[in-house]
């Protein structure tokens, strides 16, 4: 933890404000790090037909002209990061092993990792 952190007592809001700061920080950095890894390993890129589909599904959604969404989704370099990052999620979903709990389970792993400090 950085000295800026521990500097303040640990009851302190700043303290824990900080703290939460950076947690969030370095999971954040921590994930584009490995995002950016799988991009480029699996040469993930925003395609052509990744676009044309973006602009059906907006267009039949919102009832908008396709055209004027498209001119919209070329200047928005959002859009085509949405669509790499969605690229990335589908990939490691379709390798993803999952098991499924009831709601009621999941609200108590939940319940017990705050108590254990692990979120």
């Amino acid at each position: 933890m950085p000295d800026t952190v521990t500097m303040y007592p640990k009851s302190s809001q700043i303290h824990k404000l900080l703290k939460n700061s950076y947690l969030l920080l370095n999971a954040t950095l921590t994930w584009e790090i490995i995002e950016s890894k799988i991009v480029e390993k699996e040469k993930l890129e925003v395609e052509d037909h990744d676009i044309e589909e973006y602009i059906e599904l907006q267009a039949r959604l919102t009832g908008e002209d396709p055209a004027l969404i498209r001119r919209e989704v070329i200047k928005n370099d959002n859009i085509k990061f949405y669509l790499l990052e969605k690229k990335v999620f589908d990939l490691i979903l379709d390798f993803a092993v999952t098991t499924e709990i009831s709601f009621e389970d999941y609200h108590k792993k939940i319940e017990e990792d705050l108590k254990n400090h692990k979120c």
